[in-house]
């Protein structure tokens, strides 16, 4: 229980201040200086010649008063106390120039005439105070009768008398084991480990205790200790090398396996282990390099596994020659080939194949034929892929066919092996062939989703558009989906991949109903938790060392910093992180007004961690062009099915989510599908603001200003943003000069009969584009309605000026029919009915085609439209009867009514 007394010297001295003068002894006992004896490595080591300043100029004094005694010699002022040497008359000689630089004396040796010491001196054992050995002693009585108590204080007293004693933290540290306080046993032990830092059994013992409690690091720490105690302990360095493993250190883990290659040449689990850690770092050379070393040397039946691993580095290298060469040297040292293994022959065999050589791997593959499946069905499986990788489907085949009828083969590798066989069968254009056993593997793996999406393709070449459906489709029994769901796994009909399949089906049979069921929900879904992950700072991705380096700190307790492991230090970086949110809540708002919409402060505010969110249904939503292509016929379906407002929250939530992956032409698309949609809604007051947005864009574009005075003619003129909207129109530098908001605001101004500012409105865009018809014929009609008004006194100057843009619009529009009517109207309307009937006679004796109507992305109606829509006789007919009977032609407009006005 009890350890030994004795205190080893815990600092060691360098070679110069620990080696003590070693004297040899001639015959007739004068000492004899040893020259040889000089030892200049240890002073390139140890620097012993580097000069600075002050050590050249001490030399210089001391050669100069060498000379100087030399020279009063010479004269025989002074008296030689020894022969003069050459040395002395040049300077300081070797030995001086030594003791100045290094501060130390030369070793010397003195022969004795009988015996001769060796060795540096040994020093006295310290002795201890023998009241301190006396309550150790009693300690440790107290510890083996169970006393812990007493033994605790007694430890402590001897410990505050002198804390450098590890017998005393040694028995404390049993007492505090027996007692069940772990960490105070553990402080405990490093405290003695590192007052005996040579004590192997004592970091063996910290290893064990660290390892027990889960402490990484610690054990790291110790184990390296413990190799520096012992380095010729292979086990040692053996665990360590693990440990390393564990920790995902794999460099340190090889590094430390050639080092026990270096101790122990022929350990074959080292040599294995070292290849793996070097492949697993990527440094396949050396791996190569320590199997060869092996294979060359200490080669032997029970490493075969060495010559397997080499020949599959080769085979990964694709150096199949060289793998070649191994295998026939294998062939070469052993005896029989009976005895050389089977997993042997089949790589070998993989190299032929490789190679080319078919003839030669078929040779050395039947030997699979002749062997027991139950122990070679690897080997068997091996051999099938390989054929499989080469194209040769047909020998894939046999092998494959040879696996699936043995009995031996699991549950799970039965599936893998039907659904290789599928395979074979599609590379060979036999789809039908291929079906049954992409059957059988999902009855045995009903949640393969790759399989599933597999055959659903073969089921549709194959024109069973119906029988993909029901396999893509949710089962219908009860007991089947229960069980799916009890089950830990996520059930197959909730992969997002088979609800796409499943929906593009759909949508391809024009099944749009069932299409917008089917794709819907996991579409809104996804872009939730798009806009939700905007909302949220991810912090970057560390590296893989990074975080292993920081999960084996947080794996220690604060009281391992003894071993040198320290806790993490975080930094305070409050104030840097809350101007950031700050920043990205301005940004998400720019970005919200861009895109038409805005966004409340709860939508501003950050949201949960984001590990902590679900999967998404559809990852690449955003990303993907056959994902953009599926929001698009998303969007057109829910359009044909009057949906508006579940297509605009989608196009919403996509622009919102995409600001800086989509394209500025997908942007558009969107942007523009949106506003026809807000243009075809019910309700007009979730449209505006797209409409809106893309008449901002475009200011230039008629059908996006069609677009918007249809909706807002919906809405109302007196909506206060189309208020606000068109007096930024007027203001704006761009938007001044741009004539459909002129025209809007005459268009407003009319209805509320404010002809003259009307008149104004229209003048201002007639000065724009003075051979536009329509702003001549809205010039002429707000000056002929401004006319016939009460407050005017030179009407009929306005009447002349309103008639002459009229004519003007006839002169431009070649004299159509519909420029006639509206003539006619106009002299109609101001009650000059002569020239009025005139006009009307020259609409009734033309005849003009009608013209398509434009059409939106999706019909409201499949109805035919009414032919004659774009002819005018029957209007001009019936106001020409008018005009008739109010002058008493009565036959006459009846006549005028039958002939154009009848069905």
């Amino acid at each position: 229980m009890s350890r030994s007394l004795g205190l080893e010297p815990e600092e060691e001295m360098d070679d110069w201040e620990e080696g003590e003068e070693i004297v040899e002894m001639d015959i007739d006992g004068e000492e004899e200086e040893d020259e040889d004896d000089m030892d200049f490595l240890d002073c390139i080591v140890s620097n012993a010649f580097r000069v600075d300043e002050n050590d050249s100029l001490s030399y210089e004094a001391l050669a100069q008063k060498k000379r100087e005694a030399a020279f009063l010699r010479q004269k025989g002022d002074i008296g030689p106390s020894r022969n003069i040497s050459e040395d002395d008359v040049f300077g300081a000689n070797f030995e001086d120039i030594l003791e100045e630089m290094t501060g130390r004396k030369r070793k010397r040796r003195k022969r004795e005439k009988m015996t001769a010491t060796k060795g540096r001196k040994k020093g006295q054992t310290a002795k201890r105070d023998p009241a301190i050995v006396k309550k150790i002693g009693e300690g440790n009585f107290h510890l083996a009768i169970g006393n812990y108590s007493e033994a605790i204080k007694i430890l402590k007293e001897v410990v505050q008398i002198e804390p450098r004693i590890p017998e005393c933290h040694h028995i404390l540290a049993l007492v505090y084991e027996a007692i069940g306080e772990r960490e105070k046993a553990m402080n405990c032990h490093i405290i003695t480990a590192l007052v005996s830092p040579k004590d192997a059994a004592l970091w063996k013992r910290l290893v064990q205790l660290s390892t027990e409690q889960g402490f990484q690091g610690q054990s790291r720490y110790c184990l390296k200790k413990a190799v520096t105690a012992d380095p010729e302990d292979i086990d040692l360095r053996l665990k360590l090398a693990k440990l390393h493993i564990d920790l995902g250190d794999y460099l340190k883990a090889a590094k430390l396996c050639h080092k026990i290659i270096e101790l122990c040449p022929s350990n074959v689990e080292v040599c294995q282990m070292a290849a793996e850690m070097y492949m697993r770092c990527g440094q396949v050379e050396r791996a190569i390099d320590i199997l060869e070393n092996y294979l060359f040397n200490f080669l032997s039946e029970n490493g075969l596994i060495i010559v397997s691993l080499l020949m599959s580095l080769h085979i990964k290298n694709e150096s199949y020659v060289k793998a070649l060469e191994v295998f026939e040297l294998v062939c070469s040292g052993i005896s029989s080939k009976n005895e050389i293994p089977l997993y042997l022959k089949v790589k070998a065999g993989v190299c032929h194949a490789y190679l080319g050589n078919m003839k030669e791997s078929e040779f050395i593959l039947e030997s699979l034929w002749k062997e027991p499946l139950e122990d070679n069905g690897s080997l068997v499986l091996e051999a099938a892929n390989l054929f499989f990788k080469l194209g040769l489907y047909e020998l894939a085949l046999k092998y494959y066919f040879l696996l699936e009828g043995s009995q031996g083969t699991s549950y799970d590798n039965k599936a893998f092996l039907e659904l290789h066989i599928s395979k074979c069968y599609l590379s060979l254009n036999e789809h039908k062939k291929a079906i049954p056993f992409y059957y059988k593997a999902l009855s045995i793996m009903k949640n393969d989703v790759d399989a599933r999406i597999s055959l659903s393709l073969i089921l549709v070449q194959e024109e069973r558009i119906d029988e993909a459906i029901t396999l893509l489709s949710p089962p219908l029994d009860k007991e089947s989906i229960n069980n799916d769901i009890s089950t830990n796994a996520k059930p197959w009909w909730l992969d997002g991949r088979i609800k796409l399949k499943l929906a593009r089906i759909y949508y391809n049979k024009s099944m749009l109903e069932e299409f917008v069921d089917t794709i819907f929900s996991p579409v809104c879904e996804t872009l939730r938790m798009e806009n939700m992950n905007g909302k949220i700072s991810i912090k970057k991705r560390l590296t893989i060392p990074i975080l292993s380096k920081r999960a084996r700190l947080l794996d220690d307790p604060p009281g391992s910093i003894l071993c040198g492991v320290k806790p993490i230090g975080l930094r305070h970086v409050g104030q840097r992180k809350c101007f950031q949110r700050e920043e990205k809540r301005e940004e998400r708002k720019v970005r919200a007004l861009e895109n038409g919409f805005e966004l409340s402060n709860d939508d501003l505010e950050e949201e949960s961690d984001p590990e902590n969110l679900p999967e998404k249904p559809f990852p690449k939503l955003l990303n993907d062009e056959e994902h953009y292509c599926l929001i698009l016929d998303l969007c057109k379906a829910l359009f044909h099915l009057q949906r508006y407002w579940d297509a605009l929250e989608i196009i919403n939530n996509v622009l919102y989510a995409s600001t800086k992956t989509m394209s500025r032409d997908k942007k558009e698309e969107l942007r523009t599908l949106r506003s026809q949609i807000a243009y075809c809604a019910t309700d007009p007051k979730h449209g505006y603001e797209f409409v809106r947005s893309i008449v901002m864009r475009h200011p230039n574009s008629l059908a996006a200003w069609n677009c918007y005075y249809e909706v807002i003619s919906r809405l109302g003129f007196h909506h206060s943003k189309h208020a606000k909207f068109m007096q930024k129109c007027t203001k704006d530098t761009q938007l001044s000069k741009c004539v459909p908001p002129m025209i809007i605001q005459g268009h407003q101004f009319t209805l509320n009969s404010t002809h003259q500012d009307a008149a104004k409105k229209y003048l201002r865009a007639y000065k724009l584009q003075p051979n536009n018809p329509l702003i001549n014929l809205c010039c002429g009609t707000a000056l002929i309605n401004l006319a016939l008004g009460f407050r005017l006194k030179n009407k009929h100057l306005t009447l002349i000026q309103g008639m002459g843009f009229l004519f003007q619009y006839l002169r431009i529009c070649n004299e159509s029919q519909e420029a006639l009517y509206n003539i006619a109207r106009a002299f109609q309307h101001v009650g000059l009915v002569t020239l009025a009937v005139s006009y009307y006679e020259k609409v009734l004796e033309m005849e003009v085609d009608d013209y398509p109507i434009p059409k939106l992305l999706v019909p409201k109606s499949q109805q035919p439209m009414v032919p004659g829509y774009c002819n005018l006789r029957r209007e001009a007919a019936f106001n020409l009867h008018l005009i008739y009977m109010k002058s008493g032609s009565v036959d006459l407009a009846r006549h005028i009514l039958k002939t154009y006005c009848t069905i």
